[in-house]
């Protein structure tokens, strides 16, 4: 997830905040390390030097997205289920990602999907699992505190899975947005109420 800029005294962590954008506004076949050299300030062979290949920069990026996920849902444990869902669209996407301007660190990867080596597959399909864990536990939580009205023939990770989707869909459409003097922002913001909207009783 989108984080502040690294000190240059940290070249891996900087080369992986710059790719991270890239990969969001670009996908994974728009850049080189050319690219990524450029906006680092590095050379090339710099870049090599941290991660010999894209691939494992792409498994490296992903990674710590994953587990830049995995901190933010610790901090959300005292919340209810819809609180939960809410912080999902409006804090982790919205205030952390950027939504309207780039898409999710491993949605981003779904474009090329058919080339990608399976490591980076494997990858991304672990960095979504986190969000639609955390997801489904909000659906159960709001199941019992009562804040979230999951239809009565879905389980629990089946609504998790069809939230996660609508996220990344409203992703999608906020940069291809089909009113160009409204912002991505609140067309995301837009798209999501309407999905919290469904889960609200």
């Amino acid at each position: 997830m989108n984080r502040p800029r690294t000190s240059r005294g940290n070249t891996r962590e900087d080369i992986l905040d710059a790719a991270e954008q890239l990969v969001q506004s670009q996908s994974y076949d728009g850049f080189s390390y050319r690219d990524l050299a450029e906006q680092v300030g590095i050379r090339k062979a710099s870049v090599y030097h941290h991660f010999e290949s894209k691939e494992a920069l792409a498994v490296a990026m992903l990674d710590r997205a994953r587990e830049g996920v995995r901190a933010w849902v610790q901090s959300k444990s005292a919340l209810t289920g819809m609180q939960r869902l809410n912080a999902y669209c409006f804090d982790l996407y919205l205030e952390r990602l950027g939504a309207g301007e780039v898409l999710c660190p491993a949605g981003a990867f779904a474009g090329g999907w058919g080339h990608l080596p399976e490591t980076v597959r494997a990858a991304a399909r672990a960095t979504m699992r986190v969000q639609v864990a955390f997801l489904s536990d909000s659906m159960a939580l709001g199941r019992d505190d009562g804040s979230v009205a999951v239809p009565a023939k879905m389980t629990d990770w089946a609504a998790a899975e069809w939230f996660a989707s609508a996220v990344q869909g409203a992703l999608v459409s906020s940069r291809a947005r089909l009113e160009p003097e409204e912002s991505g922002a609140a067309v995301f913001s837009r798209f999501c109420r309407n999905t919290l909207d469904v889960m609200t009783p």
